[in-house]
């Protein structure tokens, strides 16, 4: 029955029916929470468990973590906006609370460091490149010269 069908309409129908599927679940997603629970989840992961190593408090069990998130919860139906929230962790905590350090001050070399270490790292091998080509074009033209 299959055989008599070009390959290429089998590929056609294929891609046809990723098409839909991909269309499926672009606009049919999970109900995402809303009000106070999408807002919670958000600063949870703007914030990270004081104790567990760079583990934001979404994704911790930790008891710290729990009364944390129960006191955002608490915050937000109290009516204090996500700012205030994390402006009072950062307050009690400290910036290492973030999951993102702010970009000024010592911080600021946490997001330079690897850009400068790019740069650096590329104009060190573009000189050691450029040495050696230099040095085979002076092997070549003496080789040539005998």
């Amino acid at each position: 029955m299959f055989r008599s069908v070009p390959p290429y309409l089998i590929i056609l129908a294929m891609a046809v029916v990723a098409i839909i599927a991909g269309l499926v679940l672009l606009f049919v997603s999970p109900s995402k929470p809303s009000g106070v629970e999408a807002q919670a989840r958000e600063i949870e992961q703007q914030l990270v468990c004081p104790v567990c190593p760079n583990q934001v408090l979404a994704g911790s069990d930790n008891e710290i973590a729990k009364d944390m998130r129960a006191l955002i919860r608490k915050k937000l139906t109290e009516g204090e906006s996500s700012e205030q929230i994390v402006q009072y962790f950062v307050d009690r905590y400290g910036t290492s609370v973030l999951a993102a350090p702010p970009k000024r001050g010592l911080d600021l070399t946490v997001w330079l460091a690897p850009a400068f270490a790019l740069v650096v790292g590329g104009a060190i091998l573009y000189v050691a490149w450029r040495g050696r080509r230099q040095a085979a074009l002076r092997r070549l033209r003496t080789g040539e010269e005998q």
